[in-house]
């Protein structure tokens, strides 16, 4: 399939459907500030229990109508704000539970190894992962409010009847739904739902009041209990058709954006064989993709494949119809579903698609030696990623207490008097972390690692986070000075757990321009330029800088650590379009070095790093892992790059 051509395709429809939903949102506002200045100019001269509204006074309708405006976005925003607490909630709402790092179930540990697989190719943090031991149909859901808080769910039918394949092809849909901005869209267009909604419920409390409250028992109130009774009527009816409205529009958008996360889907795996079969099941499965959960028809929107069922021709359906789907992605597809599947704890995929499209034959449930992966690794995918990770270091990141131990041995330096004040610093469990540190971790996998041991270092306590952070200052602080490989590792550990701890709040969008945030450009760009092919740094920047139209800044020496906190807080600061050209900026500077030699691995970190602070999930560029099976640490004091 022209997945490319496809996710073209929907992002321009989806735009105009989101377009047209503010649009509806608009021409609501209009009419009800009409309603509500007839009512007004209708109730003038009388004693009326409509006191309250008549503080508006009888002013121009366009007043009126910002007031109704206003009203339904302070609305919209309490209730996105109470939506707003990571993708936890809603999968606890929704019946999930946790699949816990360590555990041992083979269907779960499988579906743990291919959410972990997606996330390092996709360039995100390893969500939390759920199931809904309750849902026996086929069916999967990503939310959350960044890819920081992401959770990732599926049902029981899904892990019981999809092979691996399958289960790839959804875990990559729902990555995609991700990377392409739908959780977001979809909480805030919740949000506004819930606005409408309160408009409604206003219209049917005015038309209650007239009885509550005897109006109408006496004849000097009978007008006073019609202008309640019309003006309850006209809200309701109002509010109720712009939820109509809204959920048509909102639905239609849904149907895009399912078609944009298919496409964006097979480009992950390169397989659409996996995606298309999942669906073929879904068809021919008793139970189908249905969701029972009471909260189902509140989060339908979330999920991979229609949890409930539809009326009015699918007009108000959340997923486009299956068969549409499958021949996007199999446009032979002879029409008949797919009845059973292979038992999926049994089953061993043996497929890895490379970006060429060939398949390289790789075990994919157990540890490669790294004799039988790196030859293979240079043509990277999903598979051909986690099987690297040498087993101990793997099973120590998967338990809370381990995986403390393995962050800090990431961190112990290689000359011995250094690393032995830093061992002094952890007392009793420096035997453990020097043992963890003595197995190599191969190189370009060290970000990796670090994502695999965050569903596990999420399992602490506030106050164990607490004092794991200080233990982590004090390794980095041992000789007075942060690497930019340290500064690296605290970040994202600060920016991925910090909200776990404590209630984030969402960075002001200060600035609208590249211009304004040019020099924390100038600063990071330098700094990852110098990480790149030695003697390409001023092509490396120039490519940059030149993709952004930013031709007033100039390369920098190396610039110190210090400097690189304030410049990319300064860019958190900043739009998300802004954020967003600018790692696409440099993805394309980065693509621009592969051109010139191999990826640095320094450099590759520095961007993961930026995309995930940025809360901007964009893809990063294809690398080849090296053929060498050396390790990562380096001398704290050595040249980064």
């Amino acid at each position: 399939m022209d997945f490319y051509a496809h996710q073209d395709q929907a992002r321009r429809l989806s735009g105009r459907l989101l377009l047209l939903f503010i649009g509806g949102l608009l021409s609501l506002s209009l009419l009800l500030g009409l309603l509500l200045a007839g009512a007004l100019r209708y109730s003038e001269g009388q004693r009326l229990l409509l006191s309250p509204l008549t503080l508006l006074g009888s002013g121009p309708v366009l007043g009126i109508s910002l007031a109704v405006a206003l009203l339904i976005l302070l609305v919209s925003l309490f209730n996105y704000l109470s939506l707003a607490q990571g993708g936890r909630r809603v999968a606890e709402a929704l019946g999930g539970r946790l699949i816990l790092p360590e555990t041992q179930n083979p269907a779960e540990r499988r579906l743990r190894n291919v959410v972990e697989e997606m996330a390092i190719a996709a360039g995100l943090p390893v969500p939390a992962i759920y199931v809904q031991d309750g849902e026996p149909g086929i069916n999967a859901f990503a939310a959350g409010l960044t890819i920081s808080d992401a959770v990732v769910a599926v049902t029981r039918g899904a892990l019981e009847h999809l092979s691996r394949d399958e289960l790839q092809g959804v875990i990559g849909h729902e990555f995609s739904h991700v990377l392409n901005g739908d959780m977001r869209l979809n909480l805030r267009l919740t949000a506004a739902l819930a606005g409408l909604l309160f408009i409604g419920q206003l219209g049917r409390l005015l038309l209650s009041r007239p009885r509550h409250l005897g109006l109408g028992r006496r004849r000097g109130h009978d007008k006073g209990a019609g202008v309640l009774l019309l003006l309850g009527a006209g809200l309701m009816l109002l509010g109720y058709v712009g939820i109509l409205w809204s959920r048509l529009v909102q639905a239609a958008l849904n149907r895009q954006r399912e078609y944009l996360a298919d496409a964006s889907a097979v480009q992950f795996t390169r397989y659409p064989q996996g995606l298309a079969n999942a669906l073929k099941k879904i068809g021919g499965h008793r139970y189908a993709s249905l969701m029972f959960h009471p909260q189902s028809e509140t989060f339908g929107h979330l999920f991979f494949s229609q949890g409930l069922q539809t009326r009015f021709a699918g007009l108000f359906a959340s997923h486009p119809p299956l068969a549409e789907r499958i021949r996007r992605l199999e446009p032979g597809w002879d029409g008949r579903y797919l009845n059973h599947g292979p038992p999926p704890a049994q089953q061993r995929s043996p497929r890895v698609q490379n970006a060429g499209g060939a398949a390289l034959l790789l075990p994919t449930d157990g540890p490669l030696s790294a004799a039988e992966a790196l030859p293979s690794a240079s043509l990277a995918a999903p598979e051909a990623w986690l099987p690297l990770i040498p087993a101990a270091l793997a099973g120590a990141a998967r338990s809370p207490f381990t995986a403390r131990q393995l962050l800090f041995a990431l961190l112990l330096d290689s000359e011995p008097a250094l690393r032995q004040r830093q061992l002094t610093l952890l007392g009793s469990e420096a035997a453990a972390v020097s043992r963890l540190a003595e197995v190599p971790v191969p190189a370009g996998l060290r970000l990796a690692l670090l994502e695999l041991a965050m569903p596990a270092l999420k399992q602490m306590s506030a106050g164990q986070y607490r004092t794991f952070r200080e233990q982590l200052v004090g390794l980095m602080q041992a000789d007075q000075h942060i690497s930019l490989a340290e500064w690296i590792l605290y970040r994202l550990l600060q920016h991925q757990l910090g909200s776990q701890y404590a209630r984030r709040i969402e960075t002001a969008e200060r600035y609208q321009q590249m211009e304004q945030v040019a020099e924390a450009i100038q600063t990071l760009l330098s700094c990852l330029a110098h990480q790149g092919t030695p003697g390409q740094a001023e092509r490396i920047f120039g490519k940059g800088a030149n993709s952004m139209a930013l031709y007033g800044i100039r390369l920098q020496p190396a610039p110190p650590i210090a400097a690189l906190g304030p410049a990319l807080s300064a860019l958190e600061q900043a739009s998300q379009a802004v954020r967003l050209r600018f790692l696409r900026c440099v993805v394309k500077a980065m693509e621009h070095d592969g051109e010139l030699g191999e990826l640095g691995e320094r450099e590759c970190e520095l961007f993961r790093t930026l995309a995930v602070c940025l809360d901007c999930p964009v893809a990063p560029p294809r690398r080849n892992l090296p053929r060498s099976g050396a390790g990562l640490r380096t001398p704290k004091n050595a040249n980064p790059a």
